[in-house]
């Protein structure tokens, strides 16, 4: 993550994530200490409202154009067959999805491939809600690829 760090604080790129990510970042143990120090460096979005998890009073109600919960979860979860049955882990990484299509922003870049990228998960969500799932190391890739940013 640092070049993306770097374009961040040279004002190239924008780095987002929602407070689920800080809440996720802030209960882990020491080995995410780094992280949780670059969490003022990242600008927060807002997330969709669910019941029993979100802050109401930092998130939105989901338009109908939106994916719904239930579509990005059956792609991330494909073996849960009822939602109450994931783990709250698994709800915020629905929430980043949701957060991320309503910020409208180009790519979701994520060190998670386990949910995000394997077993075609990438390409489903590429095709059915146009969400560009990117790793740190793609995402680099493709932004001097296609905006010929600075190595």
């Amino acid at each position: 993550m640092n070049l993306l760090e770097k374009w961040r604080d040279d004002g190239l790129v924008a780095l987002q994530g929602t407070e689920r990510l800080r809440i996720e970042i802030l209960e882990k143990e020491a080995p995410h200490v780094e992280a949780s120090k670059k969490l003022g460096t990242i600008e927060n979005v807002s997330e969709p409202m669910v019941w029993g998890v979100s802050n109401w009073d930092r998130c939105y109600f989901q338009s109908e154009r939106s994916p719904d919960f239930r579509d990005l979860a059956s792609i991330l979860f494909p073996n849960i067959k009822k939602f109450d049955q994931l783990q709250i882990s698994d709800v915020n990484d629905v929430m980043h999805l949701l957060s991320h299509v309503h910020s409208g922003k180009d790519a979701f870049i994520t060190l998670n491939v386990k949910h995000f990228v394997n077993e075609g998960r990438r390409e489903l969500l590429k095709s059915r809600f146009a969400i560009n799932v990117l790793t740190d190391t793609e995402a680099v890739d493709w932004l001097i690829q296609e905006h010929a940013l600075p190595t």
